[in-house]
């Protein structure tokens, strides 16, 4: 009988806990590996567990997470590998800390010798992948790894409404370089970051865009949907 030290079964849980495949299709399991279990991980970003009901928050913000925990593992003692979305999501996929992946920066990538250490990869020849991610920070990180990824869900598949126009669509074979040189600096319109955009007739487009994009109220948003600093409105409910 083949047995595996605590150590690296502690390695491999780190990276299941880190994918973003999801039940995408049916075509997830394959008459091959039909009796092979489903592997769904879903990561929320920047949700503080000292809010979540689940750890002991007084309202019921996660009733669901507590139904689901009376039948689960439930670990209390998690810390981030690092305080902001690239690299603590790439350590999530990677299992390496920021000083070895490198994608330490807003936007930064894994080194590209290291590049093929993920999870996805890992699982490619069992399993049928399907990622999503929601943050275009994130979302770079699953275009990085598309190698061994079988579908890969756009940032916007699940948006209730664009609230600027979003350059990278366009190029959906190379739509994280796009994010940058478009989205990210010919087209750029956060202003309140002090950023000037690179082009003025795209940021000015983004710009009027931008004014008429608002949601009408409704009944969950008396106010009208909130501005997130994506190009991209959403609905938590359809999302996940």
């Amino acid at each position: 009988m083949h047995t595996i030290s605590r150590r690296d079964f502690l390695k491999f849980s780190s990276l299941l806990l880190g994918a973003t495949i999801i039940p995408g299709s049916q075509r997830i399991l394959t008459e091959q590996n039909a009796r092979k279990p489903n592997i769904i991980i879903l990561v929320f970003d920047a949700m503080s567990a000292n809010h979540l009901s689940v750890y002991g928050y007084p309202r019921r913000t996660t009733p669901n997470f507590e139904r689901f925990a009376e039948h689960a593992i439930v670990y209390h003692s998690n810390y981030a590998a690092a305080n902001f979305t690239s690299p603590g999501t790439a350590t999530l996929l990677t299992g390496m800390h920021p000083w070895k992946h490198r994608a330490f920066n807003i936007g930064g990538l894994v080194t590209r010798r290291l590049a093929n250490n993920n999870l996805f990869h890992l699982l490619e020849d069992e399993y049928y992948s399907v990622g999503f991610s929601q943050n275009v920070l994130a979302n770079k990180l699953l275009s990085e790894f598309i190698s061994a990824i079988d579908w890969k869900l756009p940032p916007e598949a699940f948006s209730s409404g664009l609230k600027k126009i979003l350059y990278s669509s366009f190029f959906p074979e190379d739509d994280f370089l796009s994010y940058d040189a478009f989205d990210e600096y010919l087209a750029r319109t956060d202003f309140d970051a002090k950023r000037i955009t690179g082009s003025l007739s795209l940021g000015f487009l983004n710009s009027i865009f931008s004014a008429h994009a608002r949601e009408t109220p409704d009944e969950d948003y008396p106010y009208g949907r909130p501005l997130a600093s994506q190009a991209f409105y959403f609905d938590n409910k359809k999302v996940v």
